[in-house]
């Protein structure tokens, strides 16, 4: 989704094809998987680098727009009735996906316990903030409602306030930005998949930490050639990625479900934890029913992955396979 993002908002500014766009967005795939194909560390900083600059961006939107914010576009507050209410609550959880594809690089952390826990905090106070006060000016400004504001709002924005120029340099930003996101995304999944295969989760040839960068590149160009796959899907489908934003809300929303029941078991019952952890479970709960028959999505793929498990463990307990294995062991010694 992020590929598609930054290259949509070069595609509106200069009237790219969808082909053109998609060629974009694997460009900027290539380059999150080239800059963690080289270790953590310069994946970290340039993430750092792109992470100020989106800021700065936002921040740039929201005052260049303030002035066009109109209070009689707030009214009706619900034209079509509450349950699209709630469908919009869906789509916003997009904006927050991502802060915390950290947890996934706690073991890169110097101080884990410490400095982890105070990033998600910082993370989820400014990601919360900015996103508000791009919902009030989008909604107050009338920036949506037709593909093109959809795709690239921001850039919208700042080309109605301040001309073409600015559009342009938007257009750029965004890029570079939506680079950088890929580029985390990229560092949290690479590492995910290494420790899955650890675990046995995954198959055990992902389990490979170059000896160089110490970074685990078969998962990170894995990541690369999947996200791809999908973009070259996506557009010979012809399918815009604004319509594709309900399966990976699914599918995070159930991660958040099961995060807030462990954390629910985890923490002292009453505690502030365990509060703030059953609040959030209840929330997301009653949630559940305007995803639709999205909600089969996760259904489908833990389906999948159990199948895929209990076909491993089958593989692993035939007595066959572990002779020839062994065989093949003692011929390699």
């Amino acid at each position: 989704m992020f590929l598609l993002t930054g290259a949509s908002y070069i595609g509106t500014t200069f009237n790219l094809s969808a082909v053109e766009i998609a060629s974009i967005a694997c460009f900027i795939l290539f380059i999150g998987g080239l800059s963690n194909h080289f270790g953590v560390q310069i994946s970290g900083k340039l993430s750092l680098v792109l992470g100020t600059l989106l800021l700065f961006l936002l921040c740039i939107a929201v005052s260049v727009t303030l002035p066009y914010v109109r209070w009689d576009n707030f009214n009706p507050f619900s034209p079509k009735g509450w349950y699209p209410v709630g469908t919009a609550v869906i789509m916003i959880f997009w904006s927050f996906f991502g802060w915390e594809a950290i947890c996934s690089l706690a073991d890169r952390f110097k101080h884990p316990r410490t400095d982890l826990v105070l990033s998600a905090l910082i993370s989820a106070v400014v990601t919360g903030t900015v996103f508000l006060l791009l919902s009030f000016i989008t909604v107050g400004s009338g920036t949506y409602g037709n593909l093109e504001s959809d795709s690239s709002p921001v850039g919208i924005m700042i080309h109605r306030a301040l001309g073409f120029k600015a559009q342009f340099i938007t257009a750029m930003l965004a890029l570079i930005i939506c680079t950088g996101t890929v580029n985390a995304f990229v560092a949290s999944l690479a590492q995910l998949g290494y420790a899955l295969s650890r675990d046995h989760a995954f198959p055990s040839r992902l389990y490979y930490l170059n000896p160089r960068t110490d970074t685990p590149t078969r998962v990170v160009w894995l990541v690369v050639l999947f996200a791809g796959l999908g973009v070259s899907l996506t557009t010979l489908a012809k399918v815009h990625f604004t319509q594709l934003l309900f399966i990976p809300n699914s599918l995070g929303m159930v991660v958040y479900i099961l995060s807030m029941a462990a954390s629910l078991k985890l923490n002292n019952t009453n505690s502030k934890p365990w509060i703030c952890s059953l609040i959030s479970l209840m929330v997301l709960v009653l949630l559940i029913p305007f995803l639709g028959l999205h909600m089969l999505v996760p259904v489908v793929v833990s389906g999948l992955y159990f199948l895929y498990i209990t076909a491993i463990r089958q593989q692993e307990m035939n007595p066959r396979c572990n002779i020839k294995k062994e065989a093949g062991d003692e011929d390699s010694a």
